[in-house]
């Protein structure tokens, strides 16, 4: 189920990709919306998947995807230049 999960994140990153690379209007809306799928991903895998970490490093790399994502989205919100990448 988490496979699937993590695919139609990987789903939704690649058409946001795209969308902005055609500089499409809903580009910066779906970039948004993978990076907090993103950021709920990593969530998950290291709150109920730990096996795959080692010990100790779990909270620290939690909270290093989560505040990579949470920076990537400062910067579509606040960033001029990819509003206007979008707008033509």
């Amino acid at each position: 189920m988490f496979l699937i999960f993590q695919v139609l994140v990987g789903g939704v990153g690649v058409a946001a990709g795209i969308a902005i690379w055609s500089r499409q209007m809903h580009g910066l809306a779906l970039a948004k919306i993978a990076l907090g799928l993103s950021a709920a991903t990593a969530f998950i895998r290291f709150v109920w998947f730990p096996g795959n970490v080692p010990p100790g490093l779990r909270l620290p790399l939690g909270v290093l995807f989560i505040a990579y994502n949470a920076a990537w989205y400062a910067y579509l919100v606040f960033s001029r230049k990819a509003r206007m990448t979008t707008q033509g």
